[in-house]
């Protein structure tokens, strides 16, 4: 049967070639309102792939796993008619620059599945390197001091010289200058925005968005045209802290969503570091918070030198031998 949908041209699940056909069901599936990445896998464990899950599903049955509720089912039991939207959607994506990354896939980043539920896929504006994965993470303030902001942009720039790939949440602020530090020092950066990649908004440093993956990679888990959420914001803090070898929180408020990230990389067994400051106020509450907490204190650029070493330059050698 054939279904239109308003902004979609005509097209039956039969239209849809084998090959593709479990990457379309993932997406549906991954993006349907109330499924996250525990749940994800609950489904395609029950059925053994997302494909099956959307044509076998029963309500029942659906119900009867631990995390799910009445509403959840009701939207993924209409996933079957609303594979042909999907499928259009993933094609007009393509032509956009934007891709597909899945959990399987060789490209998939391995370190994010350090994470209890890692996200089963990812959408995927640029390119990965395998590199990407041995990166330094730098965090803080969306609305940060001008200290906080230089420190960014310099302790960045002197990643990317070392080859270290810098790694962040592009968020405005810090986020935003740690990214454009790289680029302008002619390296490598992946950005997770805490929206999906059709609706990354502006900042500052980057009027067009997409133009950062020019130099690296934007990564999303979320919907293509999923808006700013909280709990967004705190998921993508957890990509960026699984992704990063170290986490380095410039400049942040008490319990920012920096210091979520550098929690989050504690948890994960990685090294936190955090920017002395001589005078605190509000805005570095949450980096006195860390270093009384054991985080490595950065007092100097020397200092973010040593770090940069610590963190990226063993992980660097090792896959280049591998």
């Amino acid at each position: 049967m054939k279904t239109r949908r308003p902004g979609f041209g005509m097209v039956s699940e039969s239209d849809v070639e084998p090959t593709d056909a479990e990457l379309v069901c993932r997406v549906a599936l991954a993006c349907t309102d109330g499924v996250g990445p525990a749940l994800f896998e609950e489904i395609r464990n029950a059925y053994g792939t997302c494909r099956e899950a959307i044509r076998n599903a029963r309500r029942r049955p659906l119900l009867s796993l631990p995390r799910i509720g009445a509403k959840t089912a009701d939207a993924v039991l209409r996933l079957r008619e609303e594979l042909p939207r999907w499928r259009t959607m993933l094609v007009e994506l393509g032509k956009t620059g934007i891709g597909v990354v899945s959990d399987g896939d060789a490209n998939y980043p391995q370190a994010l599945k350090a994470l209890e539920h890692p996200p089963p896929l990812l959408f995927v504006r640029g390119e990965l390197n395998e590199e990407d994965q041995w990166g330094l993470a730098m965090v803080g303030a969306t609305h940060p001091t001008e200290e906080g902001r230089h420190a960014a942009l310099e302790s960045a720039r002197r990643a990317a010289r070392r080859g270290c790939t810098v790694i962040s949440g592009f968020a405005r602020g810090v986020d935003s200058a740690a990214h454009f530090g790289a680029i302008s020092a002619g390296g490598r950066t992946v950005a997770f925005p805490a929206t999906g990649l059709g609706k990354v908004p502006p900042t500052r440093e980057f009027r067009e968005p997409e133009t950062i993956s020019d130099s690296g990679a934007l990564l999303s888990p979320f919907p293509p045209f999923q808006e700013w959420k909280v709990g967004a914001a705190m998921r993508r803090n957890s990509l960026v802290a699984a992704m990063a070898r170290a986490v380095f929180v410039v400049e942040s408020v008490r319990d920012g969503g920096a210091v979520y990230t550098a929690r989050v990389a504690r948890s994960l067994g990685k090294p936190v570091f955090a920017l002395g400051r001589k005078r605190t106020g509000k805005k570095s509450e949450g980096n006195l918070q860390l270093l009384e907490s054991g985080a490595s204190e950065i007092a100097c650029f020397a200092d973010v030198d040593r770090m940069i070493e610590n963190a990226c330059g063993d992980g660097r050698a090792n896959i280049r031998q591998g």
